[in-house]
């Protein structure tokens, strides 16, 4: 039990406003630590930094016209069947028309979201709307768009929309900030040539199926810009696995500053290789996380993640 001077100090702090009102005052912080975390954490997923002072104006444009297009798909479904998966429809509309003009006329989006429902009538001559396949719906709109719905479409659909569903793995920020490669990486004149391209963009944010300065990257664009316009090797627009499948394979060993680094199973595909990064030297890479940034490739999600190295021979 307690003594009577024990109790009389515990009675002394409960009624000491300045005892509560620091108390309030740590409540307050943790929370508003808390609100911070997950704005953060939402902002992460938004797919839009156009606010950003260091925005182009270009992509603020290319994020302008993207919202405007997703708000007039949003409308007619919710015109004409709730039920749908907006998301899903998102991630296709994405795939077929990024990069695109989008000056189509508002009866285009109605079209566009028909064919993702399946219409039924009954006896009474009742009609029931309910969403179709994700294949009914590509069949469909490749007689509305006149667009081929190849296997890499379907693929990119259905990356896409784990993307959009679930978010960008983050989860390979380990919080440091690294300063990137060794000084001596810098004497070999092609990786000094490459960084100098790849570095311009450090601070980019991820935009899936980006592959320019003025759309911002995902990882594989990122590549194929730095390496294409550093002029150290014509690499076209392609994915993590086909850049993969192009590179002469090297172990962890014999990989060298410039080599490229390949991660698998980062988000759900039928695909071995979901990510990939610039080896730099020392553990690093430069790749598109969200931002564009240096990492550790021996970090527990990494190190987890780890495919193997690759290295691009002309």
């Amino acid at each position: 039990m307690a003594s009577p001077k024990a109790v009389k100090a515990i009675l002394s702090l409960a009624t000491d406003k300045r005892v509560w009102t620091a108390i309030g005052s740590i409540i307050c912080g943790v929370i508003l630590m808390v609100v911070g975390v997950v704005a953060a954490f939402l902002n992460i997923f938004s797919y839009d930094d156009s606010a950003s002072i260091t925005a182009s104006e270009s992509y603020r444009q290319f994020i302008g016209e993207i919202k405007s297009c997703y708000r007039k798909i949003d409308a007619n479904v919710n015109d004409k069947c709730p039920d749908l998966d907006k998301d899903q429809i998102h991630a296709v509309f994405y795939t077929l028309y990024f990069g695109e003009e989008k000056n189509m006329p508002d009866s285009f989006y109605s079209d566009f979201v028909e064919c993702f429902i399946d219409r039924t009538t009954n006896d009474e001559g009742e009609e029931t709307v309910s969403p179709c396949s994700m294949d009914t719906a590509l069949d469909r709109l490749q007689a509305v768009t006149g667009i081929m719905m190849t296997a890499t479409t379907k693929q990119q659909v259905n990356e896409l929309y784990s993307v959009l569903r679930y978010g960008i793995s983050n989860a390979g920020n380990d919080g440091v900030q690294y300063n990137g490669p060794p000084p001596a990486a810098y004497s070999d004149a092609t990786f000094a040539k490459l960084m100098g391209e790849a570095t311009k963009y450090i601070g980019f944010p991820y935009v899936w199926g980006g592959s320019s300065p003025s759309t911002s990257f995902d990882c594989s664009g990122f590549v194929c810009w730095s390496y294409t316009h550093s002029g150290v090797y014509n690499l076209p627009r392609t994915t993590a696995q086909g850049i993969y499948d192009q590179c002469a394979k090297v172990s962890r060993a014999e990989a060298r500053p410039g080599d490229l680094v390949f991660f698998t199973r980062t988000y759900v595909t039928n695909e071995a290789v979901t990510h990939i990064g610039i080896f730099v030297g020392d553990g690093l890479m430069l790749h598109c996380g969200n931002p564009i940034q240096y990492a550790s490739i021996d970090s527990d999600y990494w190190s987890s993640h780890m495919y193997g190295f690759g290295r691009l021979i002309q």
